[in-house]
């Protein structure tokens, strides 16, 4: 059994939503969009998480791409927290 059928329908379901909030990211407040981001696209991260968990190259790329719409950087900005900010 593999989960390759959920994991693109995780993937592509993540960038539509993704694809919408980028085009709002300029009319809607940061705290509307990280309520968007917490109820659209962290529940279906978290469906069935532990089974194929491993396999997530391609849900990673797309999560990636959802924060950085959240936070308004650049396409290929790094993602990582900056440690020793204030």
């Amino acid at each position: 059994m593999t989960w390759n059928k959920h994991i693109q329908t995780v993937t592509s379901k993540i960038s539509q939503i993704s694809g919408i909030m980028n085009k709002l990211k300029y009319v809607l407040p940061t705290n509307v969009l990280v309520m968007l981001y917490n109820s659209l696209i962290t529940p279906r991260l978290n469906y069935c998480l532990l089974a194929w968990g491993h396999h997530f190259d391609r849900i990673f790329v797309v999560q990636k791409k959802a924060i950085r719409i959240l936070s308004h950087s650049s396409y290929n900005a790094h993602t990582s927290p900056k440690i020793g900010r204030a």
